[in-house]
């Protein structure tokens, strides 16, 4: 089952045989812990990865993040701590409740890798 957010970009199928990305062995070490990163979040998509869900895991990592109001017409940098808090969990639980909300409709994430919280998008429970 597909994931029902609104994303953008070209979806990264896994193997379908062994549900990982296949890499040469010669892969740099970034590329292979991207892609491992990316094969955790497969149940959450539903399978594939969107490259707006890429971007967006990208975005997690930074020490401050780029917030626009739900209207998309103001922005704020916040960090992350801050942008958790404001999601109702730690730091810690950050990436994958994130994931959840984007997945779900409830957090878009823009080219430019601004996060936009969907006004009036049912909100997901925390999860860990």
């Amino acid at each position: 089952m597909r994931a029902l957010g609104v994303f953008w970009g070209e979806r990264m199928e896994p193997n379908p045989i062994t549900g990982t990305f296949m890499l040469e062995p010669t892969a740099p070490p970034e590329t292979v812990q991207f892609f491992r990163a990316m094969e955790e979040l497969l149940p959450i998509y539903g399978g594939s990865i969107p490259e707006s869900a890429a971007l967006l895991d990208q975005v997690l990592r930074q020490d401050v993040i780029g917030v626009l109001d739900p209207g998309g017409q103001k922005g704020k940098a916040l960090p992350v701590a801050e942008f958790a808090a404001t999601a109702g969990v730690g730091p810690d639980e950050l990436r994958v409740h994130a994931h959840h909300l984007h997945a779900s409709g409830a957090l878009a994430v823009t080219r430019k890798g601004l996060l936009q919280t969907i006004a009036g998008a049912r909100m997901p429970a925390a999860h860990g």
